[in-house]
């Protein structure tokens, strides 16, 4: 079983739908139960993907009885580049809980005025780790 987390910014919610609904490795995909993804799940499904939408908690369940490739999902909240200390908080907190569940974990970052400082702030925590 390979498992692949994605931890990103929701403004790249149509991103993230083109990778997974045009991926034909990709057997299952489960969206975290959170607010954050419902645009997210709702997109996904417009695609004809179907995803598995369960809280955390329970996502380590469903993966034991699967050999698929499988892609976890958790958006985080538009804005956090203004708040540097919420954006950490809360990457830390969904990498590390990601961290638990997968193989590796593709970060999405936005631009903010045509620039990547979330980016930067976001590698430099990841260095951290």
């Amino acid at each position: 079983m390979t498992v692949l987390g994605i931890v990103g910014c929701r403004i790249f919610e149509d991103e993230i739908v083109h990778v997974l609904a045009n991926d034909p490795d990709i057997n299952r995909v489960y969206i975290i139960e959170h607010e954050e993804n419902n645009g997210l799940l709702h997109k996904l499904e417009a695609e004809g993907v179907e995803p598995v939408v369960l809280p955390f908690y329970k996502i380590k369940a469903d993966l034991k009885c699967s050999n698929e490739f499988s892609v976890i999902v958790q958006l985080q909240g538009m804005g956090l580049h203004i708040d540097p200390a919420r954006l950490k908080s809360e990457t830390y907190t969904n990498v590390d809980l990601m961290s638990r569940l997968v193989d590796g974990i593709l970060l999405f970052t936005a631009p903010v005025d045509g620039h990547f400082p979330g980016c930067k702030k976001i590698l430099r925590i990841l260095d951290a780790l």
